[in-house]
C-alpha cells in the first residue's frame, strides 16, 4: 500500500517527494541540544509553577485543618487542586470569616 502510494505521488508530483526527503534530512546533533534546551526549561517552568502554586496550598492546609485523617484528605486535595484549595481558604478565611477557621 505504502510503495503504490509513493509510486502514485512520484508520477503524478515529483517535487513532493523530494520536498518530503529533505523534511526528513536533519542535522541530528543540533536537534538534539535543541531538545534538550527546551526540556531543560519546560521542567524549570514546570518546578517554579509548583512552588508558586502548591507549595503555599499545601502549607495552608496543614496549619489550618487539624486531626490525622482530615489533615491527609485535605492536603491531598490540596495538591491536585492548588488553585481551588487557596480560593476554598481565601472564601471561608476573608469573605465569610468564619469564626475558628485556621487561627
Amino acid at each position: 500500500m505504502l510503495v503504490s502510494y509513493f509510486t502514485g505521488m512520484k508520477i503524478s508530483n515529483p517535487n513532493k517527494i523530494e520536498s518530503f526527503k529533505r523534511s526528513l534530512n536533519v542535522n541530528n546533533a543540533r536537534t538534539y541540544e535543541e531538545s534538550v534546551v527546551t526540556n531543560i526549561l519546560t521542567f524549570t517552568f514546570v518546578v517554579i509553577l509548583i512552588l508558586i502554586s502548591v507549595v503555599p496550598a499545601i502549607t495552608i492546609a496543614v496549619n489550618c485543618n487539624r486531626g490525622k485523617l482530615r489533615t491527609a484528605l485535605v492536603t491531598v486535595f490540596a495538591f491536585f487542586l492548588s488553585d481551588i484549595y487557596l480560593c476554598n481558604y481565601a472564601i471561608r478565611r476573608y469573605w465569610l470569616k468564619e469564626p475558628g477557621y485556621c487561627k
